[in-house]
Order: C-alpha cells, then sequence, then structure tokens
C-alpha cells in the first residue's frame, strides 16, 4: 500500500518536485498520525480496563475519544469537500490543498499532545464521568444509613407502646376474687374492660 501512494504521486507530479515532496510529506505525517493514534486506543483501553472498566466499556470510552478526534478533523477539512469547480481547476486544488494542511494542523496538535492532553479528549472524558456521577445521597452507604435512620425510629416508637401497654397492663390488674379484663376491640383500637356479672333476681 505505501509502495502504491507513492508511486501514483510520482506519476502524477512528476513535471513538479514541489508537489511531489509536499505530497509525499502529507502521507509520511498521515501514517505517522495513524501510528499514534492506534497506539493511543490500545493504550487508552489498557488504562480504562485497569480502572476497573469492563473490556466492551472501556472500548465504547476510548471510542467517544476517537470520534471527537476525527470530528475536529472534520470540521477544518469540510471546506474542501463541495470546492470542486470544473471551469476553474486551480481554485478547486487551492480549496483541497487548504483543507488539508488545516487537517494535518488539527493532527499535528494531538499528536504533539499525547492525544490524552489534548482539550477535547479532557472535555470527553469530563462529560463521561458527569454522566456516571452519582449523587452522594443515591450511594449505597447513604441509602443504608437512611435505613438504619428509619429502623432506629421505629424501635423507638415500639418502645414506647410497649411501655404504655405495660402500664395499661399494671392499671388493671384483677385484684383478689376480681375476674381479669378482656381486651376488646372497639372503634379499631384495642382496649381492656371488666366483665361485669348480672345477677337476677
Amino acid at each position: 500500500m505505501d509502495l502504491q501512494f507513492c508511486t501514483a504521486i510520482a506519476t502524477t507530479f512528476e513535471d513538479s518536485a514541489e508537489a511531489r515532496d509536499l505530497a509525499l510529506e502529507l502521507l509520511y505525517r498521515s501514517k505517522k498520525f495513524a501510528l499514534d493514534l492506534c497506539n493511543f486506543m490500545s493504550h487508552d483501553v489498557d488504562l480504562w480496563k485497569h480502572k476497573g472498566y469492563v473490556k466492551k466499556a472501556a472500548w465504547e470510552l476510548t471510542c467517544l475519544s476517537v470520534r471527537r478526534i476525527f470530528e475536529d478533523i472534520h470540521i477544518v477539512r469540510v471546506v474542501g469537500r463541495d470546492s470542486r469547480d470544473v471551469k476553474n481547476p486551480l481554485a478547486t486544488a487551492t480549496q483541497v490543498l487548504w483543507a488539508t494542511l488545516r487537517s494535518h494542523l488539527v493532527m499535528d496538535e494531538y499528536t504533539r499532545r499525547n492525544f490524552v492532553e489534548h482539550p477535547s479528549i479532557s472535555a470527553v472524558i469530563a462529560r463521561h464521568l458527569a454522566s456516571i456521577h452519582v449523587r452522594p445521597d443515591n450511594t449505597l452507604e447513604a441509602k443504608f444509613r437512611k435505613l438504619e435512620d428509619t429502623i432506629m425510629k421505629l424501635s423507638a416508637k415500639l418502645d414506647s407502646v410497649q411501655s404504655r401497654i405495660a402500664v395499661l397492663e399494671s392499671k388493671y390488674e384483677p385484684k383478689n376474687g376480681d375476674t381479669p379484663p378482656r381486651k376488646v376491640k372497639e372503634g379499631g383500637k384495642l382496649k381492656l374492660k371488666k366483665d361485669k356479672e348480672e345477677k337476677e333476681g
């Protein structure tokens, strides 16, 4: 593939040494960028896996960064996409060359910052961390503490009810010869009631 590119460049620009040299230089820079990008992807996936991400999630996050890289390149090279003018090939070549050179500036900026230190990559990571951020009151520990507080409140209420029951039972303790009070339900509430024996004449 490399040989085919070089042969095509040499054939196309055989009458212009400057254009040929420029095309070869851009080809070399493109290949270097592709290699550096592959290395970044490998290291980035390993980094996220080391931080506890599963393989699929690590690749998804790395691909978000790679997508942002090509979006930045697309923004500057899009001017040369629809610039073809059959009547004015010089203007067309100028637009394409300008878009290509601007694309290489973006690529050089990424490689110079080792990709990970580029602001665009930092923005991708920041958005990802924000999307998976869990509020402090939604953590498992916070929910457990909330459950403990609820249990303590219910225990306190239960102790209060048991104390009231003990007071009522002591209040209605049967005396010698009395019939012990029986528990009846009136209006949804449990009450203690003494039986009264009525004797008929």
